[in-house]
């Protein structure tokens, strides 16, 4: 039996000539699946006015296959009001990645820099799951699977956000900043970005 999460964790650079970064993790999780399950973690796009990493991005979606994809934040790499201009656009290729697999999202300290709120409402209407300050949960092949966002820590958002008792299964923490795992006192898996690392523990 496989008892295996595999984690494919993208990263795109901060200026146009990074490349993006894939890397792909096996963590025993111990839940003892016939297939591992496949999560995609998609942290620090910093979109800009012009690049195709929206296009580049649902290409590596689509051959990864995961049964569900975490955005940690940091989607723009403009100031406040070219990011107002766009962030519609953003939030709508984000929403492609929906009709892949169930798509959880965190917000970064970029999208505090450009109208948290805007980018909250606009998350909220979308198909994006906004997992800020709350548990998801769904099942994937059997495993109960809690997913909770814990606010980035980096500009003052962090609120820890308790695993209620239903979550008996995997266990995933969604956050931007990795100071939130210091100071967070759960179990399970976190992902974090914001140092272009793709850092999980």
């Amino acid at each position: 039996l496989f008892k295996y999460l595999i984690l494919v964790s993208f990263l795109s650079g901060c200026a146009d000539d990074q490349p993006i970064q894939v890397n792909t993790w096996r963590i025993d999780m111990d839940l003892g699946l016939d297939k591992p399950i496949r999560a995609l973690h998609i942290t620090d796009i910093h979109y800009r006015e012009g690049q195709a990493v929206f296009e580049e991005l649902l290409n590596i979606v689509k051959d990864s296959q995961p049964d569900l994809i975490l955005l940690g934040g940091d989607y723009t790499g403009m100031g406040a009001i070219d990011t107002d201009s766009l962030r519609g656009f953003m939030v709508d290729e984000l929403s492609k990645l929906s009709q892949e697999a169930p798509t959880y999202a965190e917000l970064g300290n970029h999208e505090d820099y450009s109208n948290p709120y805007q980018w909250t409402q606009t998350l909220v209407r979308s198909p994006v799951q906004l997992s800020e300050g709350h548990v998801d949960m769904l099942t994937i092949r059997g495993v109960n699977v809690c997913i909770r966002g814990l606010g980035d820590a980096y500009t003052g958002n962090y609120l820890h956000v308790p695993f209620s008792q239903d979550c008996t299964g995997l266990k995933l923490t969604l956050t931007h900043d990795p100071y939130a795992v210091q100071s967070d006192p759960e179990t399970g898996l976190y992902l974090a970005g914001h140092l272009h690392g793709g850092q999980w523990n």
